[in-house]
């Protein structure tokens, strides 16, 4: 992106001083070429420089260590200001639609007081170009969301997906461990049939291996761990791995039906919530219904695809490692990040391109 819409270049820090008695919109061009924007909304004193306040939303560092970034004042020095003109780097945005009189300034600051220590940072819907033109008019707009092609909406949902809901999205995705106990039953009422089973025969060992599926072979691996016998004991016995098999087989389908249950409540519950603040947030004028509709569509596509992901990695973590507990949890927690991930990012740019 070159210029800002409606945007000029400053070149004086008395240009700057000049344009901050009141209230204006600045932009800042970052190094990877997206604008960071800010207001100011007066100077307390013009001849000691002292900025009455800058608003923006708190900066990248803060957002990934206390989550999503929070509206905040700060102080801004006439260094820093000095430093971006000189690099030819600092816009005003002066669009029509801005504050004129001092009742619509007021107005504007009245809003800025309303959202001052909001917590609901959304590179897609609510960034600092969202929030600024949200307090100038009343109206949260973004040209450089709006202007952007398909692989940057992509990498702007990643970084929603892990950074700006970061603490949602980790507590869900290790809600799907919560089928962990039962899946520990499951396998243990599993070896606990092979070893009744070998039990009741008399094994030999042997070098040869029966030929039967992995998870099979897995499971009787295990049951050599919790009991006396040998790997070859039981692997070589067609009556231990042909009862493995099957239950194997039988664990794995009571996995899956457990997983999804409980996986589905917890994203369900979350969605619902999720929902909900968002609808809030439209009501209050904050969210435009555009990207409240976008949201929405990225949150139940994401919740689906991060249910159905977990069953399936689980499932073919657990048939796959050796250890089949430690296997459904690494599974399922590749399929919850891989599932929300790819749920949310589609869905987004399919409703880009439709709506």
């Amino acid at each position: 992106m070159g210029v800002p819409r409606f945007g000029r270049l400053i070149k004086t820090i008395d240009e700057y001083y000049d344009l901050a008695r009141h209230i204006a919109h600045f932009a800042v061009k970052r190094s990877l070429g997206y604008f960071h924007h800010y207001i100011v909304t007066g100077w307390s004193s013009v001849q000691e420089k002292i900025i009455e306040y800058c608003v923006c939303f708190s900066n990248f560092c803060s957002s990934i260590s206390s989550g999503p970034g929070e509206v905040i004042e700060k102080q801004i020095s006439e260094d820093e200001i000095k430093k971006d003109i000189a690099d030819g780097i600092l816009y005003v945005i002066e669009s029509p639609e801005y504050p004129h009189t001092d009742k619509e300034r007021e107005e504007a600051k009245e809003r800025f007081f309303k959202r001052l220590g909001e917590k609901a940072y959304r590179l897609a819907c609510s960034n600092c170009e969202h929030l600024i033109t949200y307090i100038l008019t009343g109206q949260p707009y973004s040209e450089q969301i709006k202007e952007a092609g398909p692989w940057k909406m992509l990498l702007v949902d990643t970084f929603d997906n892990f950074i700006s809901c970061g603490k949602s999205t980790i507590a869900k995705i290790f809600s799907c461990l919560l089928a962990v106990k039962p899946v520990s039953s499951f396998v243990k009422a599993a070896t606990n049939e092979v070893l009744n089973a070998a039990s009741q025969l008399t094994l030999n060992s042997t070098s040869q291996t029966v030929t039967v599926c992995k998870r099979a072979i897995n499971l009787c691996k295990y049951a050599c761990k919790v009991s006396k016998y040998s790997e070859s004991q039981l692997l070589g016995s067609t009556e231990c791995t042909s009862i493995a098999k099957t239950a194997s087989t039988e664990a794995l389908k009571k996995t899956a039906a457990t997983t999804f249950f409980m996986t589905g409540i917890v994203e369900a519950c979350a969605a619902t919530y999720e929902i909900s603040n968002l609808k809030q947030r439209k009501e209050k004028g904050v969210l435009s219904e555009r990207d409240y509709k976008r949201e929405v569509t990225k949150t139940v596509t994401g919740a689906v695809c991060a249910t159905t992901c977990t069953v399936a990695g689980g499932v073919i973590g657990q048939a796959l490692c050796p250890m089949p507990v430690v296997g459904y949890c690494l599974g399922s927690f590749a399929g919850n990040v891989f599932g929300r991930w790819a749920g949310s990012v589609s869905s987004g740019l399919v409703f880009d391109k439709f709506w």
